[in-house]
């Protein structure tokens, strides 16, 4: 899926200058329902100051958005063991956090309230359709929110993006941009999970691709390449909204 092209060096990251394979049709499934590979990506001992500072504006913007626009129910794609859940929680009626991590939303049900607001499923997000969408099982108007640069991790977006248009609710994805200072941010992030040795960088047509080892893949999406897919496969329209010197939010409604 995934076509690269020569390109320079982006400052002290070495981007490879190759033509790469396309990649297999599946998410990062193995990747992530593995605690320990999880559990080393979620650790903020391994975030690089550009990805905190992300987070943190990522967390300040969302807010503002999601007071505003006043969804019932959020479903937050990997939400491991729920630690945007008591913030996003206290904007909507209805929060739902899924996660592929058996483990992590085992930790997430062990300390979440007994209130009925906040409640957690294991599962894949290609299930999400049948088992948290249907009309009538949770409040009406939904947002699905794809944090920390979820929705880059995943292959097959094209299929999610059509089970999502077709599932009728809206759509935020938090992504990192493909700035250069991004770009070194992200490679020492992955340098601190996974060592060096092991980091691939590719500059690809949709935007800028980092791979690790056998498992783990995730894209930073450029802009108008993700605003013309969503444009031609669904009935999601919207804005993209630079939140922080290293990211942008794509809120997207049908």
């Amino acid at each position: 899926m995934y076509e690269t092209h020569s390109v320079e060096p982006v400052k002290d990251v070495d981007v490879e200058k190759r033509v790469i394979r396309p990649l297999a049709s599946t998410p990062n499934n193995d990747f992530y329902m593995s605690i320990r590979d999880s559990e080393r990506i979620m650790n903020p001992e391994c975030f690089s100051a550009e990805v905190t500072q992300f987070l943190h504006d990522e967390r300040n913007h969302l807010t503002k958005v999601l007071l505003q626009e006043q969804y019932e129910c959020i479903i937050e794609v990997g939400c491991h063991a729920g630690h945007n859940s008591e913030w996003l929680a206290a904007l909507c009626t209805q929060y739902i956090g899924v996660d592929i991590n058996k483990a992590a939303i085992d930790h997430a049900l062990q300390k979440k309230p007994r209130s009925g607001c906040i409640d957690f499923l294991c599962t894949s997000v290609e299930k999400l359709r049948s088992l948290v969408l249907p009309e009538g099982k949770y409040p009406r108007r939904k947002l699905v929110l794809f944090p920390f640069n979820l929705f880059g991790n995943f292959i097959n977006v094209v299929e999610l993006i059509e089970m999502l248009d077709m599932a009728g609710v809206d759509l935020a994805m938090s992504n990192f941009n493909t700035r250069s200072d991004t770009t070194i941010g992200r490679y020492n992030y992955y340098v601190n999970c996974f060592g060096n040795s092991s980091i691939r960088v590719y500059d690809a047509e949709q935007g800028v691709l980092f791979k690790a080892g056998q498992k783990f893949r995730s894209i930073a999406y450029k802009p108008e390449y993700l605003t013309k897919l969503v444009h031609d496969i669904s009935r999601h329209h919207g804005i993209i909204t630079p939140f922080s010197t290293y990211g942008d939010l794509f809120l997207l409604t049908t």
